[in-house]
């Protein structure tokens, strides 16, 4: 259950990052990501998160087998937070939150993170 949510987490940002290149941009896109699912907290207590880094960008292919890179430079808070709706969303649509429902802690204080962090290598 939690590679699906994760599944469907990438996919969205996927989505989102094709939006945010527009430009002529073919339909068979790919992102970069490095990503895995925790279970515990700190304290072994059951906590399932996900760590996720992201490429700021999409591949496209260009010729057979050629892959260029497209960066996306103005990603923004609206940018997260229409991932975030979209990943609820089907995550309904799914019934996968009904499921996960038991598996979430009670919210602590909100606050607005972009998923979305600019890393240089």
């Amino acid at each position: 259950m939690a590679s699906q949510v994760l599944r469907i987490f990438i996919y969205e940002i996927q989505k989102q990052l094709k939006i945010s290149a527009g430009k002529n941009i073919s339909d068979d896109v790919k992102v970069g990501a490095i990503s895995f699912i925790q279970r515990f907290g700190s304290a072994l207590n059951l906590h399932i998160h996900y760590h996720c880094v992201v490429m700021d960008g999409i591949f496209c292919e260009v010729a057979e087998g050629l892959l260029q890179f497209h960066e996306v430079d103005d990603l923004s808070v609206d940018d997260s937070d229409a991932v975030q709706t979209r990943v609820r969303i089907n995550l309904t649509a799914t019934e996968l939150l009904d499921k996960l429902a038991a598996f979430i802690p009670p919210p602590r204080r909100q606050s607005r993170r972009c998923f979305f962090q600019h890393l240089r290598l």
